[in-house]
Parts: structure tokens; C-alpha cells; sequence
């Protein structure tokens, strides 16, 4: 059976709390171990935990489409590696097994190894501690029970997956390793857009349409897509961070536009007692923005950007230049 993604609500506890999250549904049910891993890395970014269930996916089509061929789990695991950066599709372009995965970029397949290898760690770790102790020469019957022992070779191998290991003795290296490419770097100039333009930009470029000649600003121009682009180009954000400020984290002092950015979950609420997750659920019964699903509106990321107060969980953004655009007429 292919393995399918689907969204869930579990709940975890006796509370009234349920955590919305992706799980992979395989012959005889959910993949349990993969979503129990996910509930323990429940505070990862939503990216992170799509893009870990993404990988496991892609490991188990893999496995079902080669388990008569590859029926070694650790020979399994390497030609799933190699098979992410090779693809799968023949010289000839025929592939038997019927994933005709194009190859992908080597930094994007060292993130879907990373991932595997990250939950692999885990359940090897889980199932160690719980005294659960797999035979290799029984075969499994069960995905779950492929993953068990997935995870008893990547104890027993000193883990078997991972990123490309460059500056490791050999001792440490990984079973699995990605071919290493030497990438000649771009001397051309950084693509941007031209600087005596953005007035331009923002005074033509924003206009609604119906209301090109309209005498009242905030009619006649989108004001919020201005505000965002002047964020993002003048303030260095990027455009995930800007769906993160409030209404109260900006400020004007001594004629100087001050804007916070805070950490989505952590950050000190208006209220200045509580961090922001306490007060949305409190106040709107909502989630930080970037625990919700992709795909919701609601949802925005967050890339951990360095935060400059350790109490208030914020950063200041600093304008460059100070008072270049004027968009007042």
C-alpha cells in the first residue's frame, strides 16, 4: 500500500488541548512511531515537520516499490539515498519500480536524508530505552515493524544516514554518504531590484484597480502591500516575519517609525504579562501563526532569526537608509 499523508487532530492528554498534524496512514493504519515523533518535536516550525513527513513518505514508497529487490534494510536505506540524488529513471528511461523520481538537488536530498536519518536516531533511542530488543532475522510483517528494525541497524551501524560528513574522522562517518560536487560559485552581481525605482514601485505599482484616479491615498493605493514591501526592502525582513508583527509592535518615537518583530510563540504579549501563545489562545482562541498547517491562511514561518532581547523574545528592525521614501502625496 502507498503510503498517504493526511492531517489529524490528536490529542495526547486528559486536556482539552488537540495538535493539529500530518500523518502517514499505511497498510494496517497510521504510521504510530513517526507520529509519536512528531508530538515529541511538536515545537519544530510546521516546515520542518511537513518536510519531515515528506521524507519518511518518499523512504516508504521507496521501500514498497523495492522491498522484493533491496530486502536488506540497511542496503535498502543507502540506495534510497543515492536514488534521491540519481532519481530513479533508466538511462533508457525505464524504471521498474514506478517512482519515476526526477534527481534532485543535492542540498535538497541532504535535508530528506537528514530527516530520516534525525527520526531514525529517535526510534532507535525509543525503542533501546523501552527494552525492545529487534531480531534481524526475522522478517518484518509490518511497516512499523520495517521501521523497528530500520532503527536496530542504524543503532547497531552507528547510524547509517545523514548529511554529508566532510570534517569528521573516518571512524564517524556515516554508512550512507552523498557524492561531494565541487560548485564553482556565481561571480555575477546579486539580482535586486533597482534602487531608483522603488519610489516607482511604491507610488505606481500599488494602485487598486478602479481607484487609479482617486485623490484619497488610502483609497487609491494598497497601503498594507506598501507597508510589507518597505519592510522587506528598507527593513531586511523576510516576508514570513512581517505576517508576524502586531498592531502594537509598531511604534513612533521622536518621529522615527520603531517596529518589532517577536517571537511568534514566545514573544511578550501587549498585555505585558504573557508570551504570545497564552494571549491568542486566551483573547482569540488562535495559534501562532506558524503552528498552523501550510496552506491555512493563517499560517506564516519562522526561521529562528537572532533575537536581541532576551525578555521581551524581539529584534528591532533597523531601517537602511533612515527617511528614503516619502509616499505622503
Amino acid at each position: 500500500m502507498t503510503p498517504i499523508k493526511v492531517n489529524a487532530k490528536v490529542r495526547i492528554d486528559n486536556t482539552g488541548l488537540r495538535l493539529e498534524l500530518p500523518v502517514l496512514v499505511v497498510r494496517g493504519g497510521i504510521l504510530k512511531s513517526h507520529l509519536k515523533y512528531l508530538i515529541n518535536f511538536r515545537n519544530r516550525s510546521r516546515s520542518w515537520i511537513d518536510r519531515s513527513v515528506f521524507a519518511v513518505k518518499l523512504l516508504l514508497e521507496f521501500w514498497v516499490a523495492n522491498q522484493d529487490a533491496i530486502p536488506d534494510p540497511k542496503h535498502m536505506f543507502r540506495e534510497f539515498s543515492l536514488s534521491l540524488y540519481t532519481g530513479t529513471i533508466g538511462e533508457e528511461g525505464d524504471d521498474l519500480s514506478g517512482l519515476r523520481w526526477q534527481p534532485r538537488k543535492e542540498l535538497d536530498a541532504r535535508q530528506l536524508v537528514g530527516h530520516v536519518t534525525h527520526y531514525c536516531d529517535w526510534l532507535a533511542e525509543v525503542n533501546e530505552d523501552g527494552g525492545l530488543c529487534i531480531n534481524p532475522k526475522i522478517v518484518p510483517d509490518s511497516v512499523g515493524d520495517r521501521m523497528n528494525l530500520a532503527a536496530y541497524y542504524h543503532r547497531k551501524r552507528n547510524a547509517f544516514l545523514s548529511h554529508l560528513l566532510v570534517n569528521k574522522p573516518a571512524n564517524n562517518q556515516r554508512f550512507v554518504r552523498l557524492p561531494l560536487r565541487q560548485v564553482v560559485k556565481n561571480q555575477e552581481a546579486a539580482k535586486s531590484f533597482p534602487e531608483n525605482r522603488m519610489g516607482d514601485l511604491l507610488t505606481q505599482g500599488f494602485i487598486r484597480r478602479g481607484y487609479a484616479g482617486s485623490p484619497d491615498l488610502a483609497e487609491r493605493l494598497n497601503l498594507r502591500d506598501i507597508l510589507i514591501t518597505m519592510l522587506m526592502y528598507y527593513g531586511g525582513l523576510r516576508i514570513s516575519e512581517c505576517f508576524q508583527i502586531w498592531l502594537d509592535d509598531v511604534t513612533v518615537v521622536d518621529g522615527q517609525c520603531i517596529v518589532k518583530v517577536y517571537h511568534p510563540s514566545q514573544g511578550l504579549a501587549p498585555d505585558g504579562k504573557s508570551n504570545r501563545a497564552t494571549y491568542l489562545k486566551k483573547h482569540y482562541d488562535l495559534l501562532p501563526r506558524q503552528l498552523y498547517r501550510k496552506g491555512s491562511s493563517f499560517h506564516a514561518g519562522w526561521k529562528g532569526p537572532m533575537l536581541t532581547s532576551s525578555t521581551g523574545q524581539f529584534f528591532v528592525l533597523h531601517w537602511f537608509p533612515l527617511g528614503r521614501v516619502d509616499v505622503s502625496s
